[in-house]
């Protein structure tokens, strides 16, 4: 996080040492949960945590810990309580106690003397009850068993997508409302949606971009904040949909997407986009430009997230030349190169930062990401090392995330000591969304790895065994995709791409 600690609380880093001292002390852990862009979180920090009561008593009974979601996300997965800020009580070892969202210093107070009194005067009861739970969920782990790909996911996704509609507002679902980028498939619901995303209170019209989400049916009561990763998503989606039915009206809207992250979000020292502008309501509900020039813009989390960064370095590949800008594709590739230099470690795949903090790695979606744009730039500039190195990604994925009971890929790999597996962490997690993405990816390589001229220069792993694993990946998603809703769509997509890339290959 680009901002400092929230005042008054001397904070731990999760890891380790916290965890032993909150053993040692027979002390619950407190663990907050924030974002920099998030508006709720910087209030809080201004309230709860620098009230002199609540400082008070964090010192005194409990271990307090705070964690960036941005940062570690494989915490904020498994902690997170429905929304940022979270607030959560743990035990010593990691298992929920109680917790919450947003706490008034009123509301916090009495929770933090109940949660430690109840934690001192009950301590081997809830140990062992907690061991018992993480023993039965652990039993479970993995999810599921392994099967087919479920062939029948496209007709559901037709049918749950028709059955979702807001006719009245476009859109899927009442409210919140989050956009949903997936294939465009039936024109008017999509020009619709696509409409009222663009031209509603998703867009920020005067700077450009677009929001993270909005929190009414008819999109006119946005959340503000602007993160890197929903405006590659999006931005991605407004060229593809102009594309496929013509309509240069989305086109512009994109554009104008790319140059509020082109002045905004990007480095233009150092090539790279930062990963968020902070949520400002009293800045962005000034009706002109001229009225926000006279004040401070909201900050930006400079913080270089591999993931966010992939995405965003994707979309600009595959924008350069349908836009006829060749100044995207350069810097596309500049920011690949410093990607790779600056996260990549042989033999350990992408770390998940590149940027002055404490780096993580080991997680899935850098991994998968990563190599989707590699890929991008192979296509674009057939150069051979960029092919390599997503082949290398996607192997150490394979080597060290897949499950070899189901099929399909943990969120992280597994340290091979247990350190820094506190609590839920131990869990292993198999995300649809990353899950989805990798089979696209496999499917790629398995396309390419097929071609002779490729062959001749690469040593590669064998196609029929990339196509396989995409497979079995889809067969051990059968039945989470459904659970999803208008969400699961990525299944059906991933769907798509493996049966194309087992008929070509075939």
């Amino acid at each position: 996080m680009t901002d400092c600690p929230p005042p008054g609380i001397s904070w731990l880093e999760w890891g380790d040492a916290a965890f032993a001292r909150a053993g040692r002390e027979q002390r619950p852990v407190l663990l907050a949960i924030s974002a920099a862009w998030c508006e709720a979180c910087h209030e809080m920090d201004r309230t709860t945590w620098a009230d002199p009561s609540v400082a008070a008593l964090v010192a005194e009974r409990v271990v307090p810990i705070l964690v960036d979601s941005d940062r570690r996300p494989d915490i904020n997965e498994r902690y997170n309580l429905g929304g940022w800020p979270t607030t959560v009580f743990l035990t010593p070892r990691g298992d929920i106690l109680s917790g919450g969202t947003y706490f008034t210093p009123d509301a916090l107070i009495p929770l933090l003397r109940t949660v430690s009194e109840t934690f001192a005067a009950h301590r081997t009861e809830i140990e062992q009850r907690a061991a018992g739970e993480r023993a039965r969920r652990l039993g479970r782990q993995g999810g599921g068993r392994a099967g087919l790909p479920d062939a029948a996911a496209i007709g559901w996704m037709d049918e749950c997508l028709l059955a979702s509609i807001d006719a009245r507002h476009a859109g899927f679902g009442s409210a919140p409302k989050f956009p949903h980028a997936g294939d465009p498939r039936f024109r008017a619901v999509a020009e619709q949606t696509l409409d009222a995303m663009g031209w509603g209170g998703l867009c920020d019209h005067l700077d450009g971009g677009f929001y993270r989400y909005t929190a009414s049916p008819d999109w006119s009561a946005p959340s503000f904040e602007k993160r890197l990763e929903d405006n590659a998503t999006l931005i991605d989606l407004y060229i593809d949909a102009s594309g496929l039915l013509d309509r240069p009206n989305w086109r512009a809207r994109a554009v104008q997407a790319l140059r509020y992250v082109k002045s905004t979000l990007a480095d233009p020292a150092d090539a790279g986009f930062f990963a968020s502008q902070r949520a400002d309501r009293a800045y962005y509900e000034l009706p002109t430009s001229e009225d926000r020039r006279a004040r401070p813009a909201p900050s930006v989390d400079r913080s270089l997230y591999c993931d966010a960064n992939a995405a965003m370095i994707a979309v600009w590949l595959q924008a350069a030349p349908v836009l006829a800008d060749a100044e995207l594709g350069d810097f596309a590739i500049r920011s690949l190169e410093r990607l790779a230099t600056s996260a990549y470690r042989p033999g350990f795949g992408m770390a998940h930062t590149f940027d002055a903090g404490p780096a993580v790695g080991g997680l899935l979606a850098d991994q998968v990401r990563t190599a989707g744009a590699l890929l991008a730039a192979y296509d674009r500039t057939g150069r051979l090392p960029y092919s390599m190195l997503a082949e290398e990604l996607m192997l150490y994925a394979l080597r060290t995330m897949w499950d070899e009971q189901f099929g399909g890929f943990f969120d992280r790999a597994a340290a091979p000591d247990g350190r820094g597996e506190q609590g839920l962490l131990s869990e292993r997690l198999k995300p649809l969304v990353a899950n989805c993405e990798a089979v696209t990816v496999l499917c790629r390589l398995a396309r390419l790895t097929s071609q002779s001229e490729y062959l001749r220069v690469a040593v590669v792993a064998d196609r029929r065994d990339y196509l396989d694993r995409a497979g079995r990946t889809l067969g051990a998603l059968g039945g989470a995709y459904r659970r999803e809703g208008v969400d699961g769509a990525a299944y059906a997509l991933a769907i798509l791409d493996w049966q194309a890339a087992r008929d070509r290959l075939a």
